[in-house]
């Protein structure tokens, strides 16, 4: 186990030599290890420990072996992932024979190394950050040739499934020579001649940024440039080409994805920051008890003749002696198990999203990356919505176009069908092209137009006799203008191939601005029948002239519960487009893309409206239910979106988020995030309502609003499908990704996945609600055990004069939190249930209870209830049996040694019942596990009890005498009523958080 290879993939935290002594440190450098392993210690020095260490160090070695085999576990399964990786088979090329010739050999994909030249074949990864130099592609005569671009899907790295074209720009080559095979790979004439060309290599550092990446290729006669468009990425899958051939530039830790993989963080869940801050009153109890003991002990041995009890004529060495025994008794006092109890819980609970038949949809089920927080599901008090693909089905429908002119607006088909005649002759379409810029209005058709910009100002390929694109809208458009004899038939880098009524036409594309977030546009420059036009399509708010297009605007609003995309054109002269041609060849060659956005916003001026479409996106199945049933739970919901306002807030009201007079009820708000994000303090102000829907959201607005909402103290929850969602779900409590048509990488950075929004439901309600409670229970049950043994042990120590004498069997002692008393909670957590699924779905306001299970108030009640439990017990068996010594019938004293068992037994019975009064689901397993507790404390007082001289016959002597069962019961009675009291304490602490 272990990863040398420059290449290799190491996700491993250890290996097969140092995994031992590596994780021993990390165990013990947990506080409550390191607290146990101090106590371990002491116990290992004869004049202070009250018993031998060996019980403790197996209880102790127990609680670290499970959390080690754990670990180990873990990191095998990543010793065997990494295995398999880095075993991957790839094709190195080597040139042999002076340079003359090549040879192709096979080879794991660890061994590559920067400056290697390698073979990806159809439907491989790629193994490395190559830069793509050459592809073989099926020509028409089904037989292999050389092209320039290649198709590949980069899901592993960005989450989209869509195909992206990558282009070469290599060194130019001759024509191509005679194709030859080796080892099962083809090269040919083109190859050879970029071996031999490509002399050495520069990657620049540009950051983790996967769409960011520089490298310069040198040769003997210039040094070549490399962009991401020219780059093929580690993790990324090469489609719809034979194969490839590139040159190996980075690899292993240096590569794009290694980098941008180191940015995921662990999150800790609210949960177990709660958790240790009880702790932390633990050890106040711990340490107030221990000085109280300590101060008590040596005030006996001051005011008492007591130097004939000791060995030690220093009574300040008999104190400091008993101080030390009385730390190791009160040890008990922090949990052993409690996170090894927790850790096995939340490993069961992410098994149960997983196999959730009821969060399954069309075969996809819900997937739990990161059990550490599946129990804050249980307490979210606001949720922040994506809309496209979240609330919608992110399927598109073309359903209307405006034309200028016209005043309501038009079905697609309609208006294809009207202007079929038009579109189907190229003597009519260049008529229609110079009426369609005409600068009168009246004249205007702007119909080819309108057609030209859709087909051309897009990102889509027909690939595979599909069309593939990174925007479902741009789909979505290009396929319903198929649908009626208008085709985009091919695109390359600089053209596009489009087929309007079995008209063909050839259309050049030579300067290219893609959409981005920030303009909110694309466009592009086309060259069509001699004339140099500029498309832009995008919002249109970036795109209309307030003053000329306010009637636009109007029917734009009237329609806002479609997504719209307006459409405009213009013509460029011939100088003008010279001049930016030059412009732009410019700074592509310097990667200068802020250069690239102002000559667009040179171009865009005195643009021509052709039109705008309308596309209807549709609420997913039930997220109206869904929606209402999270506000009756009392969770806040906002809507964050990069749509405009219109359109955000007509899907909340159709959603149900926004009620139709939000505004006068005051229920709701609708905020710019700008705006939103200029004032901090609104903030707080909008957490008085219970939805709030902000528009205009780009991406880094997304993560800074999560981050103001978290800052109000409110549990959040993020929830989104797409790549511009990535960063908002990592940075609150709790992200939960779709699987939707935007890619993958919402789910794969997530720490949870769901097929649906409506699946969000059952994932609180459910899951998350019987989560948290389940492991508060089991939280305050561990507390509550451990104060009310320790808390008799210190009533105990007012009659033996803080000697330190333990009142149980230090069999019991030891292994009370190990093994008599974690097999039920374990049972609870993993497998209780308050109320049946169906009811909590139906009754969504018993959500909020859970946060009311485990708070400050509950956990001081749960002290009280402790303390006066210890306090019933120990004064009622006070008064049977220390008072009163037990004896047998055969005439027997019980003495010490039957006090110890009797206190054993009451304690561990009382406890027992308290645990299984906490099991509120039966199932085979938790009659198991009492059975099996029960059964380890039987076994341990008659078995390995008797095994020891000093205890032998000390059990059965008890057990023989009557006045033992009396006692007993009585005691154990008595403290199964004040069970029921808290019970009921309890229930209206947590009723009455509810009011509050």
């Amino acid at each position: 186990m272990g990863c040398n290879l420059q290449a290799a993939e190491c996700a491993l935290r250890y290996t097969m030599y140092n995994f031992v002594p590596i994780n021993i440190y990390h165990q013990l450098s947990k506080t409550t290890n390191m607290f146990f392993l101090v106590t371990l210690a002491l116990l290992s020095v004869p004049s202070i420990s009250p018993f031998t260490p060996y019980t403790y160090m197996i209880a102790f070695l127990c609680v670290l072996g499970v959390s080690m085999a754990k670990d180990g576990y873990e990191d095998y399964k990543r010793h065997k992932h990494d295995k398999e990786f880095n075993q991957r088979p790839t094709h190195l090329v080597k040139p042999c024979d002076g340079g003359a010739d090549v040879m192709v050999e096979e080879t794991f994909m660890e061994n590559l190394n920067a400056g290697d030249f390698a073979i990806v074949k159809a439907d491989c990864e790629v193994p490395a950050d190559m830069v793509f130099l050459s592809s073989k592609v099926r020509g028409e005569d089904g037989g292999l040739v050389c092209a320039r671009h290649c198709y590949v899907e980069t899901s592993n790295l960005d989450g989209e499934l869509n195909y992206k074209r990558k282009t070469a720009h290599g060194p130019a080559c001759a024509r191509c020579g005679p194709k030859i095979v080796r080892g099962g790979a083809v090269i040919c004439g083109c190859d050879m001649q970029l071996i031999g060309a490509i002399g050495s290599f520069t990657v620049f550092d540009t950051g983790e940024v996967l769409s960011e990446f520089e490298c310069q290729i040198a040769t003997s006669n210039e040094n070549i440039m490399q962009y991401e468009r020219n780059v093929l990425l580690r993790g990324s899958r090469l489609r719809n080409t034979e194969q490839i051939f590139g040159l190996v530039v980075s690899v292993g830790e240096k590569t794009k994805l290694s980098m941008s993989s180191r940015r995921a963080r662990t999150k800790m869940s609210a949960f177990e920051r709660r958790l240790f801050r009880k702790i932390f009153y633990v050890f106040l109890i711990y340490f107030t008890i221990l000085v109280i003991s300590s101060l008590l002990g040596a005030r006996f041995l001051v005011s008492n003749d007591t130097s004939y009890l000791y060995t030690s004529p220093y009574p300040a060495r008999v104190a400091l002696q008993q101080t030390g025994t009385e730390f190791i008794l009160y040890n008990y006092l922090v949990p052993i198990s409690l996170f090894v109890t927790f850790e096995f819980v939340r490993f069961i609970q992410g098994l149960f999203i997983n196999n959730d038949q009821q969060m399954t949809v069309q075969g996809v089920g819900a997937q739990c990356q990161n059990t550490g927080t599946i129990e804050d599901l249980g307490i979210i008090e606001c949720i922040l919505a994506d809309k496209t693909g979240t609330l919608t089905k992110n399927e598109m429908v073309f359903r209307y176009v405006h034309l200028l002119g016209e005043s309501k607006l038009c079905a697609p088909h309609a208006l294809w069908e009207k202007h079929r005649e038009t579109l189907s002759s190229r003597a009519r379409l260049e008529e229609a092209l110079s009426k369609g810029l005409c600068a009168g209005a009246a004249n205007r058709d702007p119909v080819l137009c309108l057609v030209l910009s859709l087909l051309c100002c897009n990102s889509v390929e027909l690939v595979d006799g599909k069309y593939q694109g990174s925007s479902q809208d741009e789909i979505c458009m290009v396929e319903e203008l198929a649908r009626h004899g208008l085709h985009l038939k091919k695109r390359t880098l600089h053209a596009v191939a489009i087929e309007l009524q079995g008209c063909t036409l050839e259309i050049e594309i030579p300067i290219v601005l893609e959409f981005t977030s920030a303009r909110q546009r694309m466009s592009v420059v086309a060259r069509v029948f001699g004339r140099h036009l500029l498309f832009t399509k995008g919002s249109d708010q970036k795109i209309l002239r307030a003053d000329a297009m306010g009637h636009v605007r109007r029917i734009i609003d009237r329609n806002s519960e479609f997504r719209s995309l307006a459409v405009c054109c213009r013509e460029v002269g011939a100088a003008e487009f010279e001049d930016a041609l030059r412009d732009y060849r410019g700074a592509i060659e310097n990667h200068a893309m802020n250069r690239i956005d102002d000559i667009f916003e040179r171009l865009e001026k005195d643009m021509v409206y052709l039109g705008t479409t309308f596309i209807e996106d549709k609420l997913q199945d039930h997220v109206g239910e869904t929606v209402q049933s999270c506000l009756a739970a009392g969770i806040k919901i906002w809507m964050v979106t990069g749509d405009k306002k219109e359109t955000a807030v007509s899907c909340a009201i159709n959603c149900g988020l926004l009620d139709r007079d939000f505004e006068r009820r005051g229920s709701g708000a609708v905020i710019y995030a700008e705006d939103l994000l200029s004032n901090a303090e609104r903030f707080g102000e909008l957490m008085f309502c219970k939805s709030v829907v902000v528009f205009r959201a780009s991406p880094d607005h997304k993560a800074r609003i999560a981050e103001g909402v978290m800052r109000t103290g409110k549990m959040t929850l993020s929830i989104g499908d797409g790549n511009n969602d990535v960063i908002m779900l990592q940075t609150t409590h709790i992200g939960v990704g779709i699987r939707g048509k935007e890619g993958t990488r919402a789910c794969l950075t997530a720490d949870i996945s769901v097929p649906e929004f409506r699946c969000l439901e059952r994932l609180l309600h459910v899951h998350g609600r019987n989560s948290y409670a389940n492991l508060a229970t089991v939280g305050l049950n561990s507390f509550y055990k451990n104060l009310f043994l320790i808390l008799i042990q210190f009533y105990y120590d007012f009659f033996n004069g803080f000697s330190g004498n333990p009142v149980y069997n230090y069999y019991f002692l030891n292994y009370f939190n190990v093994f008599f008393t974690s097999l039920i909670p374990l049972a609870v957590g993993v497998f209780n249930r308050q109320y049946p699924d169906e009811y909590l779905l139906e009754n969504p306001k018993r959500y909020r209870e859970t946060r009311c299970c485990f708070t400050n108030k509950v956990f001081l009640l749960m002290i009280v209830y402790a303390i006066s439990k210890a306090t019933l017990v120990f004064w009622i068996t006070y008064g049977i049996v220390i008072k009163k010594d037990i004896t047998s019938p055969q005439g027997y004293v019980g003495g010490y040694k039957a006090l110890n068992n009797f206190f054993s037994f009451v304690v561990f019975f009382s406890v027992v019942l308290r645990q299984v009064g906490d099991i509120t689901f039966y199932v085979v397993y938790s009659y198991v596990a009492i059975a099996v507790s029960v059964l380890a404390y039987v076994c341990t007082i008659f078995g390995l009890q008797e095994i020891d001289y000093y205890q032998r016959l000390a059990v059965p002597n008890l057990y023989s005498t009557p006045v033992f069962y009396m006692a007993a019961v009585c005691v154990v009675s008595l403290a199964f009523f004040a069970d029921c009291i808290y019970e009921s304490v309890l229930r209206r602490f947590i009723q009455r958080g509810l009011k509050e």
